[in-house]
């Protein structure tokens, strides 16, 4: 159980790395509301499940991409839309965006 209990930690500590974040700690008290990382620009909740259609749907996206020549090299997007519900969801890969912000900010 130790492993188990210990993954979503460590799915935290990893997206505060990947994006130059920070972890926020409840010191225990998980009643208490907020982000799971802290960030400049962005707010970021990380949810660890053992399993997710979205990520057969994005697979499927990228061996698409990879078949189609002329779209080979371009970056996937899985966009999810939920029925009766306003607005949509974008869906890239964690390094993708973290490439995407840091080469905006350089302004390339």
């Amino acid at each position: 159980m130790g492993k188990q209990s210990q993954a979503w930690k460590n799915l935290e500590r990893a997206v505060a790395e990947l994006f130059g974040g920070k972890r926020i700690t409840r010191a225990g008290d998980y009643s208490q509301k907020d982000i799971d990382v802290e960030h400049p620009l962005l707010a970021f909740d990380a949810k660890y499940r053992s399993s997710l259609a979205t990520w057969s749907w994005f697979k499927k996206l990228e061996k698409d991409i990879a078949k189609i020549e002329k779209h080979k090299g371009k970056i996937p997007c899985l966009i999810l839309k939920e029925k009766g519900k306003g607005g949509m969801l974008a869906v890239i890969k964690a390094e993708t965006l973290r490439d995407l912000i840091m080469e905006a900010k350089s302004g390339k």
